[in-house]
């Protein structure tokens, strides 16, 4: 851990007083675990014991299709391939699980069909109307667990958006370790970068300029991470 103006953050290098570097079948399935216990919290925001019920509701309560089938290879496909990767990469809930966001929600759906067609859809819907509110009586807690999460912050962007002529191009001094520095900003880029405001990472006086070259109706600023300078032409 290297100490920044933001916080400590992780500096990747060998360092003989941490845990041994590498990869093993034991550390991907601990990983995995790790996940699953993550995607029972936050897939839909439900108590972990409902967030799979219904996936398990779609094989146990009817004959599964095919298609049933293909959508868990989807989901076993996606957990097993990420046994084999270094990292559990937990951040904003099981980051990496997300790929199989859609085979859930479709099992998630056939679940609750299943449970309508076996007990009626008073049952099914009754279930999900008590799910649905549990979410908005957690949401306000959820949100504010991720308010500054990862050191971001949105106080940056307004204090840029207040003092900039627009349209402007904001460089963001960042350092090469903390990603966040440079983050915090480039939220604020539209994918066509076309809004008032385009930030870009500092890289020097001369890449700079090169990518100056290409947006030349605009001013040019350096935020410092304290101070908005303005670049003289």
């Amino acid at each position: 851990m290297t100490m920044t103006d933001g916080g400590p953050a992780i500096t990747w290098y060998t360092d003989p007083t941490q845990p041994p570097r590498g990869h093993s079948p034991a550390r991907g399935l601990y990983n995995l675990g790790r996940n699953l216990d993550a995607l029972q919290r936050d897939l839909f925001g439900w108590p972990p014991f409902f967030t799979l019920a219904f996936v398990w509701l779609a094989f146990l309560l009817r004959r599964p299709a095919v298609g049933d089938w293909l959508l868990l290879l989807v989901v076993l496909a996606v957990g097993g391939g990420y046994v084999a990767y270094w990292a559990a990469g937990i951040a904003y809930g099981p980051r990496y699980f997300y790929a199989a966001l859609p085979a859930l929600v479709i099992l998630t759906a056939r679940g609750v069909a299943a449970l309508a067609a076996r007990g009626g859809w008073r049952v099914a819907g009754g279930v999900l109307l008590l799910l649905v509110g549990y979410n908005l009586i957690t949401l306000p807690g959820r949100m504010d667990d991720y308010r500054g999460y990862n050191f971001v912050s949105g106080a940056g962007q307004r204090a840029v958006a207040a003092a900039v002529e627009t349209p402007a191009l904001v460089f963001v001094t960042a350092s090469e370790t903390d990603w966040w520095e440079y983050g915090a900003f480039f939220s604020g880029n539209t994918p066509w970068l076309e809004g008032p405001i385009v930030y870009a990472r500092d890289r020097g006086a001369a890449e700079n300029a090169r990518l100056r070259a290409a947006f030349p109706a605009r001013r040019g600023y350096l935020w410092t991470g304290e101070r908005l300078l303005p670049i003289e032409e």
